[in-house]
């Protein structure tokens, strides 16, 4: 009845804490590279049980000749492939599992080579223009800071920064425009790419963008229904009538 055993991720990965009952304050107990989950106390109250291990998630390349894995190590995700096949992009998951943010990377399949793309930044989406030449991303930490950034891939120019807040998804729209999730109102906006003239889509709050279509004429976001559903719209960007797709 002394004490309090919990896992928790408060550190960026899942480790055990205890706490003192009733008035302590909370101290982590386990530092390894793995992660636990979960707690079982014996009955003598000497052990505590845990379940212990590490998630890993790898890009592979399906084609003619089979599939051929591009990364082994870490937890990568969200891979796009440039149209030519050159060159494919991913983020490198970082901290708790669940929230998708990590940092940017590129490859080149055909001989493997690496680049982190974005030192210092955490991203939680990216987008590459359709010429494969910029990437605008949200940030949610990291050195930099969070907001929208805009970068050259040449990297010959520094990122910078086009909007400073709670925004947390961003696409290319159509030419000179992205479009974005303004976190706090959970509104859909579309601005210029230097970061002027930012405007409201519509008046309703979505729940989450997913693309922008290639021709920057329609946004697929997620949309709250009545009760406690959720549907799938096509949100025009041109002032086009709202196209609904699925609900659930």
């Amino acid at each position: 009845g002394a004490w309090m055993y919990f896992s928790s991720n408060s550190g960026g990965s899942f480790h055990i804490w205890r706490q003192r009952y009733p008035d302590g304050r909370a101290e982590q107990i386990t530092f390894d590279p793995t992660e636990q989950e979960g707690t079982a106390i014996t009955p003598d109250g000497r052990y505590l049980i845990t379940s212990m291990g590490l998630q890993q998630a790898g890009v592979v390349l399906r084609g003619p000749a089979g599939e051929q894995p591009l990364t082994s190590e870490g937890f990568a995700m969200t891979p796009t492939m440039m149209p030519g096949g050159e060159r494919m992009f991913y983020m490198m998951r970082q901290g708790a599992r669940g929230f998708s943010s990590g940092e940017l990377w590129s490859m080149i399949p055909a001989t493997g080579e690496r680049t982190r793309v974005l030192p210092g930044h955490l991203v939680t989406n990216y987008s590459i223009s359709t010429d494969g030449r910029r990437v605008v991303f949200a940030a949610t930490g990291g050195e930099a800071g969070v907001g929208i950034w805009i970068a050259d891939l040449d990297r010959r120019t520094p990122p910078r920064q086009i909007a400073r807040g709670q925004e947390f998804r961003v696409f290319f729209g159509a030419p000179g425009e992205v479009v974005y999730v303004d976190g706090s109102q959970r509104r859909l906006y579309r601005m210029k790419d230097d970061g002027t003239d930012a405007r409201a889509v519509s008046p309703d709050p979505i729940l989450n963008l997913f693309t922008v279509s290639p021709d920057g004429r329609w946004a697929v976001v997620l949309a709250s229904e009545s009760g406690d559903g959720a549907k799938i719209e096509f949100v025009s960007l041109v002032g086009e009538p709202t196209v609904p797709v699925c609900c659930s």
